[in-house]
């Protein structure tokens, strides 16, 4: 073989490996990603919104007072027991709804005079793809990580959970509304909260 077909030869056996370290790359990128949302529910599309329970739903049915008291911590102080008053929001980091909404929900968190907890349940795999994504939504409500579902398949006994978000308001330990898909802005998500707690009082 000549000089000039050997360099020839080396610089395809190079551009051979190159080809497979980038097809590699992409596929250890796949594996992540599917690894990352493998076995969790999908976020509100357009896919969902022909589902008859898109918005408020009223249920009525017991939630353990120590519901989140065995679950990992992502951020803040999640109590022991639930407060009197939740609002459970249910999201994942790659919920592109559940990010809209979390402005809304950490405000009404905040808000003294409505008297709501917010808590949440992400579905993430990892506590740091979950804290992350809290950090960069600005959200400050506490939340807790559920990435084997064992949450999702309790709370599916009150009324089946299919997409992301989802949120129950709690009272007295009793669910006694659901919300599928996000909250538009803080004003609407106060008054409909408002609205349900003067109805069941």
């Amino acid at each position: 073989m000549t000089d000039h077909a050997l360099a020839a030869h080396r610089r395809r056996q190079r551009g051979h490996i190159a080809v497979g370290v980038v097809l590699a790359v992409l596929a250890v990128a796949v594996i992540w990603w599917a690894g990352r949302e493998g076995g969790v529910l999908a976020g509100v599309g357009a896919e969902a919104q022909d589902d008859p329970t898109l918005g408020w739903t009223e249920v009525d049915s017991a939630v353990r007072p120590d519901l989140l008291a065995s679950a990992e911590v992502v951020n803040g102080d999640v109590p022991a027991e639930l407060p009197r008053v939740v609002l459970l929001n249910l999201w994942a980091s790659y919920c592109g709804p559940c990010r809209e909404e979390m402005p809304a929900l950490s405000a009404l968190d905040d808000d003294a005079g409505l008297d709501v907890a917010v808590l949440g349940i992400s579905f993430d795999k990892e506590r740091s793809w979950a804290r992350d994504f809290q950090q960069a939504v600005g959200a400050s409500f506490a939340n807790v990580l559920d990435p084997a579902s064992y949450l999702q398949e309790e709370l599916s006994e009150i009324t089946p959970v299919r997409w992301l978000p989802t949120t129950f308001l709690i009272v007295d330990g009793r669910a006694r509304w659901v919300h599928l898909g996000p909250f538009d802005d803080l004003d609407a998500l106060r008054r409909d909260v408002r609205t349900r707690l003067a109805a069941i009082s």
